[in-house]
């Protein structure tokens, strides 16, 4: 809450590698770029910065999101590339061309945006919601056509992870569930809660 950004490099004497500082209240989202060359940062300040390791002011600075910025995710195979996510306020996800600073797209999701995840088989970027579905939602990209809609928290999403071999999603959220996803080359066939019954699965075409 103190609105700085530290990187430690643990094997050396002295772990603090740099300091990032640019935000106006509390830092909730870090997200390294696949090559590491770039940091994504975003805060309650309904600020969104890209940092390089070697400078200490960032490489640009947005606010259009309209609330709290989370939910970040760079994507896999266009490394310039970053989606953002709003809170309940802002609702949208945005998608930056980090090379130039702008904003290439924004939609509004109907729901406050906690987390964000691309697909390591498809061109789909999944979105984890809070306020008011508590549920995820598979994009087509680029043209954000809804491709299926996961039901079953009954709470905040606040994190969701991919399997190494991107077949299996989980997510995990504030009504203390984890659900386990399993995605097939982009077809979601079902999901699991913790006592094994099937969750409610819309997938529209």
């Amino acid at each position: 809450m103190d609105s700085t950004i530290l990187n430690f490099d643990l094997r050396t004497p002295s772990p603090i590698l740099s300091q990032f500082s640019n935000h106006e209240g509390e830092v909730c989202g870090l997200k390294w770029s696949p090559d590491g060359s770039k940091l994504a940062s975003g805060g309650n300040d309904n600020r969104l910065n890209v940092w390089q390791l070697q400078y200490p002011r960032p490489l640009f600075t947005r606010q259009d999101h309209q609330a709290c910025v989370r939910a970040l995710a760079w994507c896999p195979w266009r490394i310039e590339l970053l989606a953002s996510g709003g809170g309940s306020a802002d609702r949208t996800i945005k998608f930056w061309n980090t090379a130039t600073g702008s904003c290439i797209h924004s939609i509004d999701s109907q729901s406050q945006v906690s987390a964000l995840t691309w697909s390591k088989l498809t061109k789909e970027i999944i979105s984890a919601h809070g306020f008011s579905k508590y549920s995820l939602v598979v994009w087509k990209y680029p043209s954000m056509n809804q491709v299926a809609e996961l039901l079953g928290h009954e709470q905040r999403v606040l994190h969701v992870s991919l399997s190494p071999d991107g077949s299996t999603l989980v997510s995990a959220s504030a009504d203390e569930t984890l659900r386990f996803w399993r995605i097939c080359d982009g077809i979601i066939i079902k999901g699991n809660n913790n006592t094994n019954s099937n969750v409610a699965l819309t997938r529209i075409r």
